[in-house]
């Protein structure tokens, strides 16, 4: 039985979303098949450690331009929580801002 979870984007994801993709409609289909490849297997990406212990991360390629994809995963409610997106270029470096 394959079990589906729901994303759930924080205020900051949406808007690095909106800001990435402006104009891009694109950019915006292979995010969200990124996050429906996430939503079927939360375990795809890999775990951060350090200062961002718990955090998930997940990255693809589109049109040469690498992408980074940051999730909390809540197995007791079958929800990823999307804390960041944007291009690799300072991805964590801006996320571990954010989280403090």
């Amino acid at each position: 039985m394959i079990v589906l979870y729901r994303a759930v984007f924080t205020s900051k994801a949406e808007k690095q979303l909106k800001k990435l993709t402006k104009k891009n409609k694109p950019l915006v289909n292979e995010f969200e098949k990124q996050i429906k490849k996430i939503c079927k297997n939360p375990k795809i990406g890999y775990v951060k450690l350090g200062d961002l212990n718990g955090v998930w991360g997940y990255g693809f390629i589109k049109n040469r331009t690498s992408y980074r994809i940051a999730y909390i995963i809540s197995n007791d409610e079958l929800i990823i929580f999307i804390i960041g997106v944007g291009t690799r270029e300072n991805f964590w470096r801006d996320l571990k801002q954010f989280k403090k």
